[in-house]
């Protein structure tokens, strides 16, 4: 099953980005500069301190998982 950003949760949400960020070998600091984000926000936002909200499609396509491109726990 193919998730949009809106379908995910945001604790799975959170596990997918720091997945990911491990696999491209990148620091929550450089993913802050690239989206153009205080990289204590996006700290507070991968520990579940503050909602993604409107930043989750944005951190998603940075980190090459736009949208469309998520897939499910029960897939992978």
């Amino acid at each position: 099953m193919i998730l949009n950003s809106r379908s995910i949760n945001n604790s799975d949400f959170r596990k997918i980005v720091k997945k990911r960020l491990i696999d491209l070998n990148m620091y929550q600091v450089d993913l802050a500069k690239k989206i153009n984000m205080n990289p204590k926000y996006l700290n507070f936002i991968l520990q579940g301190r503050r909602s993604p909200g409107k930043y989750k499609s944005v951190i998603l396509s940075a980190i090459g998982l736009g949208s469309k491109e998520v897939i499910s726990k029960k897939e992978g």
